[in-house]
């Protein structure tokens, strides 16, 4: 790695680049005490932006967004130790294009779907319209919940377990 940018007390300090051995830059931004810290970019060698937002001694920590390998936004929200974290929305990839529609909007613990959120279709001609409203753990429906069709009508309001429907609930014909 090559640094270019600037130091003091002998510290990468202030704002600065590190460059690959192919002359790729893989970071711009600020640093402290030779980490990075406050706002900055990550590059991949293809030259693709794969992250933008907030650093804290070297680590992915704060509010960002994440890009996939083709530059299209993934998610955008919080981070805690480079993983999704907090509260976030992850979006949609229809046949690896992104359409940059929501399809996760709520809790992230660890990288994971977990907690308060809500899914979105990403189906055509439906996209954006609220699938589900409710718990989840570890990527999975669970705990009460909301579910609707794609005209917005509930479809189920009730309990679920692992992404199925189990306990009391209430089913709606349309």
């Amino acid at each position: 790695m090559v640094y270019k940018g600037n130091y003091s007390n002998n510290e990468r300090n202030g704002e600065g680049c590190d460059y690959d051995e192919d002359g790729n830059k893989r970071y711009s931004g600020n640093y402290v005490n030779g980490f990075r810290e406050g706002s900055g970019h990550l590059f991949d060698k293809n030259h693709i932006l794969r992250f933008s937002g907030h650093f804290l001694s070297g680590i992915i920590q704060g509010n960002g967004i994440a890009y996939d390998e083709f530059g299209k936004k993934i998610y955008e929200g919080e981070f805690l130790n480079n993983k999704f974290h907090g509260f976030g929305s992850m979006y949609h990839k229809n046949n690896k294009l992104m359409t940059n529609t929501v399809f996760y909007q709520g809790n992230f613990v660890n990288g994971k779907i977990e907690g308060e959120g809500k899914e979105f279709s990403g189906d055509e001609g439906f996209l954006g319209c609220c699938l589900y409203d409710g718990n989840w753990v570890q990527g999975c429906r669970h705990n009460f919940g909301v579910s609707y069709d794609h005209n917005g009508n509930k479809v189920y309001e009730g309990e679920w377990k692992f992404g199925k429907r189990e306990g009391f609930g209430v089913v709606y014909s349309s």
